[in-house]
């Protein structure tokens, strides 16, 4: 709707209604605070819902949610609240991998990978995108570290041109005997 009132915006100003573009400009203006918030309460709901969920219920949501790009999402093993500890890092990792990928890879298709063994949760997030050389830990793949080593995982990525972008994330489960 917003690109549609833009074009009626320069189609206005070209037969020199300004008025009109006005108008059009205001409701325009009106959309996309609009849209703004609904995205904000979305972006909230979904981080509430992650706190102590699943983790396969919050990949499914997010997976779920993205557009521009196929995700085909894999979970091996059975989901427990054994695994609630790391299931809200592993969201907001996943989300941020996917914000990457949405951003820089130009890619089309992203596979997650989700085993969930008595040990060990892992996570494999892979996408078919341009891949680059030398992988720069800056803001968002710093966060992603300090998230998962806060709660005592690791977390590794992969990287060549040509070959597309992977994150690796495990995360030690207790022993419940």
């Amino acid at each position: 709707m917003i690109n549609s009132l833009a074009r009626l915006i320069s189609v206005s100003l070209d037969s020199g209604d300004t008025a009109k573009a006005a108008e059009y400009s205001q409701e325009a203006q009106q959309l996309s605070r609009g849209g703004i918030a609904q995205l904000r309460m979305s972006i909230n709901d979904l981080r509430r819902k992650s706190e102590n969920s699943l983790i396969t219920e919050n990949l499914k949501s997010l997976a779920d949610s993205v557009r521009g790009m196929e995700i085909d999402l894999c979970i091996k093993g059975e989901d427990s609240p054994r695994y609630s500890f790391c299931s809200k890092t592993i969201y907001e990792n996943t989300r941020e991998t996917i914000t990457n990928a949405l951003k820089y890879s130009k890619a089309d298709r992203l596979d997650i990978i989700v085993k969930l063994r008595e040990d060990m949760a892992e996570v494999y997030i892979m996408d078919n995108g341009i891949g680059c050389a030398d992988i720069k830990a800056n803001n968002g793949l710093r966060g992603m570290t300090e998230r998962t080593e806060k709660i005592g995982g690791e977390i590794s990525f992969r990287s060549s041109e040509g070959y597309g972008f992977t994150t690796v994330m495990r995360f030690p489960v207790a022993d419940d005997k």
